[in-house]
């Protein structure tokens, strides 16, 4: 009979070029001191739905790897969006209210389950900060995401890893040019309602993804990305305003 693991530790990182745009996750799952690289990309997604893919996939594979033992297992992850559902008990009323009326609610819903009766330990690391285990999975987030897959795809270990091209460089005008609200394409869900949903859920992956940045020390991303969040909530305002006109609420 194989020895049990003593020990699990998955460490967790997601990157996005665009948001939404081609991703990329990454967990390096250490057992017993034993490392296996589990990655994967995505052609269009967000970065949060990364953070969330790393961790769902490193679980995966650790409970696999070990026969869901309910050995105790340590998540690493530089992302406040995933670590602060678990400790500050977020997740249960996510839950409660129904997983669908969350953001990323298809994920948070697999991630919830991959905890049930699990021994988990939830870890903030700050991004770029020199942290070892997270600086490889971010090399490898990005790697992957620079990969832009036509589909799906995920990796586990020594699959090859294309080296992402250095981004040619911005000067500072262009960038001021460029409104942060360019990066999405205005809503077509068919149904006023429909766009204005749409609407309060980029703004909210808009405003956890500025907290991420300020975190890893990127303050000037973070006011651009919450710009980004704060024309997606002016938007919606405008579709919500000519709904009430619409039915003849003019108070």
């Amino acid at each position: 009979m194989p020895r049990q693991p003593q020990s699990i530790v998955i460490n967790t990182d997601g990157a996005c070029s665009g948001n939404p745009g081609p991703g990329g996750f990454a967990a390096i799952v250490v057992i017993d001191g034993h490392e296996t690289s589990v990655t994967g990309g995505d052609p269009a997604t967000t970065n949060n739905r990364m953070e969330l893919a790393a961790v769902i996939e490193g679980l995966r594979f650790a409970q696999k790897a070990s026969a869901n033992a309910g050995v105790p297992i340590e998540v690493r992850s530089d992302s406040t969006y995933v670590v602060h559902a678990f400790n500050k008990g977020w997740i249960n009323k996510w839950k409660r209210d129904g997983f669908h009326t969350r953001t990323n609610g298809d994920l948070w819903e697999a991630l919830a389950k991959l905890t049930v009766g699990q021994d988990i330990t939830w870890t903030w690391v700050r991004g770029h900060s020199g942290d070892a285990m997270n600086e490889r999975c971010d090399q490898l987030a990005v790697a992957r995401a620079a990969a832009a897959p036509g589909r799906r795809t995920y990796w586990i270990d020594d699959q090859p890893v294309p080296t992402p091209q250095a981004p040619a460089p911005v000067s500072e005008p262009e960038k001021a040019q460029t409104p942060p609200e360019e990066a999405y394409p205005a809503p077509n869900t068919g149904s006023p309602i429909g766009d204005a949903l749409e609407q309060n859920s980029r703004a909210a992956t808009c405003a956890e993804l500025a907290l991420h940045r300020m975190e890893a020390g990127d303050p000037d991303a973070a006011w651009a990305t919450m710009g980004t969040a704060l024309a997606q909530l002016a938007s919606q305002q405008t579709i919500l305003e000519q709904l009430r006109r619409d039915a003849g609420h003019t108070e």
